[in-house]
C-alpha cells in the first residue's frame, strides 16, 4: 500500500527494507534531533502553539481544523523553515493531502493491496479495489511533499534567504564534505533523494501523530473535568495569572506531564506501529518466526494490560504518581514512539510539541461538552479512523 501511494522504498525511511541505506537515514535523523539539537526548535513550538490559542479563541468551532494547522506548521517550518501564513496556503492542501494517505489508508497490512500485492500492476482505468484506487491518488500528493517544499529550500539557499530548518542543515552538511567526496563511503554519501526522504520523514512522524494526540487530550478534557480542572490549578499555582507556559517551568508541572502520558497510553494514534519484515529467522518466547514475517507490535494492548494498569480503560493520570507519594507508581506507556533500535528518531521533537501544546491549551482554554439547540449536553462518542495513524 505504501508503496503505491509513493513512499519510496529507497528513501521514506518508514519503508526502507533495512542496510546500508536505513542505517544512513537513521543516522541522518538521529544526529539532527538529538534533545540538545531539538532545543532550538523550541521558540517555534511556543510560538505556534500560542498562535493555535488566539485561532480557538477566535473561532472555537473550528478547533479540531486549527490543530491540523498547528501540526502542519510546526513539521513545515522544523523541516523546511516554511511559514505558512494561512490554512490555504498551498504547502498546507499538499500536507493535508499526504495526511489522509496515512488516516484514511486502512490498517498497516490489511488492505487488498497488502495481501494481494500484485494487483498493483492492474491498468489505471480498473477502479474496482478501493486500496489500490485510493494509493494511485495519493501518489501525486506524496511526491509533491518530497519534491516542492526541498525545491523551495534551495530556492531560498540560493537567494540567501532561508531559514534555518532540518533541510536546510542537511544541504549546508553535504555542501561542505563535497570537495572530499571521493573519499566518502556509499553509507556516508547524501544525495537529494536522501534529504527529501529524511525531510519528509519528519513530517510523516510529526503532523498526523501530533494532531491527533492533542484531539485525543481535548477528548479526554471534556470527558473529566475534573482531572482538567487539577491541571489547570498546577498551572495557575506555578505560572499565576499572568504567564504562559514554557519548556523551562517542565519539572515543575509534573501532573502536567502525567495528563501528556496518560494521553499517549490511553489513545495511541498509530495502535499497531508500523509493520516490520523479519530478515532472517528468529524466535520469541518458542514461537519459531520465519524471514518474511510481518511482526506487528500492538502498543493499544500493551498499553491496556491489566497486569500493569489497573482500570486501564479510565483516563487517570494520577496512576504514574510514584508509591512512595502515595500513588500506584505505575509505568509510563511504551510503544507509541516504536521500539529498540526502531523507536522513532523524532521522539524528542515529537514529545515537546505534545507537551508544550497540551500545557498552553490547559493554561488558556476550558473544554466542555457541546450543547444541542434545547441546551441539553452532548457527549463525545469518538470514532477511530483505520489508516496507519487514527
Amino acid at each position: 500500500m505504501c508503496f503505491r501511494q509513493g513512499w519510496d522504498p529507497r528513501y521514506s525511511m518508514g519503508v526502507i527494507q533495512g542496510g546500508v541505506q536505513l542505517k544512513k537515514h537513521r543516522k541522518m535523523l538521529q544526529k539532527a534531533l538529538t534533545p540538545n539539537n531539538c532545543i532550538p526548535y523550541r521558540e517555534i513550538q511556543q510560538e505556534e502553539v500560542r498562535k493555535l490559542i488566539k485561532r480557538i479563541i477566535s473561532t472555537p468551532e473550528n478547533w479540531r481544523e486549527h490543530m491540523q494547522t498547528l501540526a502542519t506548521t510546526l513539521v513545515l517550518r522544523i523541516g523546511y523553515g516554511i511559514d505558512v501564513q494561512d490554512k490555504d496556503d498551498p504547502y498546507v492542501e499538499i500536507a493535508d493531502k499526504t495526511s489522509d494517505a496515512l488516516s484514511k489508508g486502512g490498517a498497516p497490512g490489511s488492505t487488498a493491496l497488502d495481501v494481494f500485492p500484485f494487483i498493483r500492476h492492474l491498468p489505471s482505468w480498473f477502479k474496482l479495489i478501493p486500496s489500490l484506487k485510493f494509493a494511485r491518488e495519493c501518489n501525486s500528493w506524496v511526491t509533491k511533499l518530497h519534491e516542492v517544499p526541498f525545491q523551495f529550500v534551495q530556492q531560498e539557499m540560493e537567494a540567501g534567504t532561508a531559514k534555518p530548518s532540518f533541510t536546510k542543515k542537511l544541504l549546508e552538511e553535504r555542501r561542505e564534505i563535497e570537495p572530499r567526496s571521493e573519499l566518502i563511503t556509499d553509507s556516508e554519501l547524501i544525495i537529494d533523494a536522501d534529504i527529501k526522504g529524511a525531510a519528509g520523514s519528519i513530517y510523516v512522524a510529526g503532523q498526523d501523530t501530533t494532531w491527533s494526540t492533542l484531539t485525543v487530550f481535548v477528548l479526554n478534557m471534556i470527558l473529566n473535568p475534573q482531572i482538567q480542572e487539577k491541571g489547570q490549578e498546577e498551572l495557575l499555582s506555578v505560572l499565576g495569572h499572568d504567564s504562559l507556559p514554557t519548556f523551562a517551568d517542565r519539572d515543575k508541572l509534573p501532573f502536567v506531564d502525567y495528563i501528556v502520558q496518560e494521553t499517549f497510553r490511553w489513545g495511541p494514534v498509530v495502535p499497531l506501529g508500523i509493520p516490520h519484515k523479519l530478515a532472517v529467522d528468529d524466535t520469541y518466547k518458542g514461537y519459531s518466526i520465519p524471514a518474511g514475517s510481518l511482526v506487528i507490535a500492538n502498543a493499544y494492548a500493551m498499553n491496556r494490560d491489566e497486569r500493569f494498569y489497573s482500570d486501564p480503560t479510565a483516563f487517570k493520570p494520577d496512576r504514574y504518581i510514584a508509591k512512595e507519594k502515595g500513588g500506584l507508581g505505575e509505568p509510563y506507556p511504551i510503544g507509541h514512539f516504536g521500539f529498540g533500535r526502531r523507536v522513532c528518531p523524532g521522539i524528542h521533537l515529537g514529545l515537546a510539541s505534545v507537551w508544550i501544546g497540551i500545557a498552553t491549551m490547559l493554561a488558556t482554554l476550558k473544554f466542555s461538552k457541546a450543547k444541542d439547540p434545547e441546551g441539553n449536553e452532548i457527549t463525545p462518542d469518538p470514532k477511530w479512523s483505520t489508516g496507519l495513524t487514527r
